[in-house]
């Protein structure tokens, strides 16, 4: 008898059990290495990688094809933790339903053991969009929980530097998680519209603050790219900076992290919508970074 794939999920037991990350950055998409963000955007990576290496981390890059283009995050979302094509609204609408009995990424390590962990600074009350939990994490906190007190920043509203200090600082969500932990976060901050990208600021506190004392700080060990100044428009130079600030915000959550035993997977959700006269080709693209310490894994083979 062959088995399906979720057949397959279900009798799977992990010989080991490491903490697990997955991090989804909206509107992340190849353009940024096809348009002329490129040299900007290596010029990011560069640096991530230095960042990567210096906390233990060994990573592999490669892209995925997202569901959906520009929008309809939650159908790119669904897709990623069942691994079924959700591309349209009548199968997602079906999936609430029924979500939590669906195979799932988060059922997966439940059953391993673990505890799982959702962070959604995004999920809010809006209209037309149902408020929950479609995959039964064991602790969810999204905006309502959060109640951030300070300026809005775009469709986000929260920073998301903001959003992770306060759920690894509150009692009862992740300041002291047992271990192994599972953790699922959709990133608000590259969220369009891109001209309001939040501050990265060293006291996270003031950004509480409903006045403008949360401004952008001059950091040495993080100074501008000099390679910005070849994005030809304000729209693609703020975009960048929103991709730019994300990664920041990224790179202190897992160097916090001081578990050997760690995977993060990082996924755009799928490409932006930029302009209508792009300088580049319009794929369905987007970046996956696969992050573990374990250092066997950045030589392995994985052509065969």
């Amino acid at each position: 008898m062959t088995l399906t794939a979720p057949r397959r999920l279900r009798l799977l037991e992990l010989a080991r059990k490491p903490n697990f990350y997955l991090l989804m950055v909206e509107a992340y998409g190849e353009v940024l290495a096809t348009w002329d963000t490129d040299p900007a955007y290596r010029a990011l990576m560069q640096r991530v990688e230095q960042r990567l290496a210096a906390a233990g981390y060994h990573a592999r890059t490669a892209y995925s094809a997202s569901p959906v283009h520009s929008g309809t995050s939650w159908f790119a979302i669904s897709t990623v933790h069942t691994g079924a094509l959700i591309d349209r609204p009548l199968p997602y609408a079906a999936l609430q339903l029924v979500g939590a009995r669906v195979p799932s990424i988060t059922r997966f390590f439940k059953a391993q053991g673990y505890r799982t962990y959702s962070l959604q600074p995004g999920s809010n009350d809006h209209a037309g969009l149902k408020r929950l939990d479609i995959f039964n994490h064991d602790v969810v906190v999204d905006a309502v929980n959060l109640k951030y007190p300070g300026l809005q920043y775009g469709w986000g509203i929260l920073p998301d530097q903001w959003s992770w200090w306060r759920f690894r600082n509150e009692d009862g969500w992740f300041k002291h998680p047992p271990e192994p932990y599972y953790v699922y976060s959709m990133c608000v901050s590259t969220h369009w519209v891109w001209e309001h990208v939040p501050p990265y600021v060293h006291d996270v506190r003031t950004l509480e603050s409903k006045s403008d004392y949360a401004q952008r700080e001059p950091d040495p060990k993080w100074p501008p790219f000099a390679e910005v100044e070849s994005i030809a428009t304000e729209t693609r130079r703020n975009y960048f900076a929103s991709i730019d600030y994300e990664w920041r915000v990224m790179l202190d959550v897992l160097e916090a992290d001081h578990s050997p035993n760690i995977v993060v997977v990082i996924i755009g959700d799928h490409q932006p919508r930029l302009e209508a006269d792009v300088p580049g080709g319009v794929t369905m693209n987007t970046p996956v970074h696969i992050l573990s310490r374990e250092g066997r894994f950045e030589t392995a083979n994985y052509d065969n």
